[in-house]
């Protein structure tokens, strides 16, 4: 341990969040040292299986007498020692992995929003050597989509109806990995929404799997910055499926770029291993990602619990991103980023993109330092998303008529609709539908016009709009922006 950053600083290394290795201690608790001073700690370490890993180390920091909490994770490498014919001796154990010691300057923050690597799918099945044998007899594997600190992800056709999916296999197939796999799972199988990446089946038998709604890509994929309305867009759908979750009790904790994936432009919340029930005892995991983190994951006395706010705030962050290209936070530093994130302001959005001025002062309250400076809900969020989103798009749906650019006119009158459904804005939305039927012919007029229909008979008799009217306002929607391309 090398104190290159505060006037005292006191260390605690947690290991216990390591299934797959065996130690002499899961704690290492270092002596307060002044600036400048170093120490160092050994510890033996012995994989149990070889593969694959991710070695992950809590780390709690006083600073000058301020308290912080972050993970390092390591990739490691486990291989079995193999013997020769010629000498036959008994069959070693894995080669033991020793962490390296910890420094300030440990972390290397993965870099968010590149482009991934493509890979090129192929017929045949040597390249998805890595794919359950088990798991043949119900999918044919088509290309490994992507690889995470414990598991899989493969694209694959249903061998039973010819769906493409996408199919999430662990690393290594053991009990332990079982259970973590139950975990992710727990609080996903019951969010059912389309903003929320829908997963069809799971089971731990033959081996532990889940299988998901299949997306060609996501935000990380994305080139940035992109346009303030459509990064406004993107975030006002993203708040969507927040709000139903939310409404569920169920806040995800460890929203990035790399989990909000993009089905046909729609994007769907990924990955919620580290979802936690609001108000339910024995969820005490302190992973996330750093970069895209909340003051409170940090320092709970200092900010509260997590709540709704904690993914406002990473929402935000992603937000921010999209316009500017940057992270509002950035240090290869741990320590030094969870003091940024904490303590500093980021630069204005403005500053580093001139034409996200008009969404700054959203952007800026999703990432207030304290929650209560934060939006409250998803629901208050969409709120100011739609007013600058309304202002823009009917703006620009005004000028596509008077261009008699139709591809346009439907582009923008589907936002406003599908807008205007989302917010229960019940007279927008009755008179979205009628411009859609007096524009469309055919079966297509005919349904808009029965949604029309259904909206004003809502208005009159004080309904709210149900999820079944959303859904179908969606594929309405879909339908004529295809048809006018």
């Amino acid at each position: 341990m090398d104190n290159t950053v505060a006037g005292t600083l006191k260390l605690i290394l947690d290991f216990s969040d390591n299934d797959f290795f065996d130690f002499e201690t899961t704690t290492l608790e270092f002596p307060e040292l002044k600036k400048g001073q170093k120490i160092s700690k050994s510890l033996a370490v012995t994989p149990k299986y070889a593969g694959s890993f991710d070695f992950r180390v809590k780390i709690k920091a006083i600073a000058d007498g301020i308290e912080f909490e972050t993970e390092k994770v390591i990739p490691v490498e486990v291989a079995e020692k193999t013997t020769t014919p010629a000498h036959p001796t008994p069959r070693t154990p894995a080669t033991p992995v020793t962490p390296v010691t910890p420094t300030l300057q440990a972390v290397t923050p993965t870099p968010a929003l590149q482009p991934a690597t493509p890979i090129t799918p192929s017929p045949s099945y040597p390249v998805l050597r890595s794919f359950p044998a088990e798991l043949l007899s119900i999918y044919e594997p088509l290309e490994e989509l992507g690889r995470g600190g414990f598991a899989r992800v493969f694209k694959a056709k249903r061998k039973k109806d010819g769906e493409i999916v996408a199919v999430k296999v662990p690393l290594s197939l053991d009990p332990v990995t079982g259970k973590s796999f139950l975990r992710e799972i727990e609080n996903w199988v019951h969010l059912k929404h389309p903003n929320i990446v829908k997963v069809y089946d799971y089971n731990i038998l033959p081996v532990p799997f889940f299988e998901m709604e299949y997306c060609e890509s996501s935000l990380e994929r994305l080139p940035v910055p992109i346009n303030p309305k459509e990064a406004a867009l993107l975030v006002f759908n993203i708040a969507e499926g927040l709000k139903y979750a939310h409404s569920k009790g169920i806040i995800h904790r460890d929203l990035k770029p790399s989990n909000i994936l993009l089905k046909q432009g729609i994007p769907k919340i990924s990955d919620w291993g580290l979802s936690k029930v609001l108000g339910k005892s024995g969820t005490t995991t302190t992973s996330f990602t750093a970069l895209y983190a909340a003051p409170e994951q940090f320092s709970r006395s200092r900010f509260g619990p997590t709540d709704e706010r904690t993914d406002i705030w990473q929402l935000g962050v992603i937000f921010y991103q999209l316009v500017t290209g940057k992270l509002p936070f950035d240090s290869e530093d741990p320590f030094e980023l969870m003091f940024l994130i904490m303590n500093e302001e980021p630069l204005k959005p403005s500053e580093l993109n001139p034409e996200a001025k008009e969404v700054e002062p959203i952007i800026l309250r999703m990432i207030a330092k304290r929650k209560e400076d934060r939006y409250e809900s998803a629901v208050e969020l969409q709120s100011d998303l739609a007013s600058y989103l309304g202002i823009e798009f009917r703006r620009e749906l005004k000028r596509s008529r008077t261009m008699g650019d139709k591809r346009l006119v439907v582009y923008y009158l589907g936002n406003l609709l599908i807008m205007s459904v989302k917010m229960g804005n019940l007279s927008g939305a009755y008179k979205y539908a009628s411009d859609f039927a007096m524009l469309t012919s055919g079966e297509l007029k005919e349904e808009f016009e029965s949604l029309a229909s259904q909206f004003k008979l809502r208005l009159e008799e004080g309904l709210e709009i149900p999820v079944e009217l959303i859904e179908k306002t969606d594929v309405l929607v879909h339908r004529a922006m295809v048809l006018a391309r």
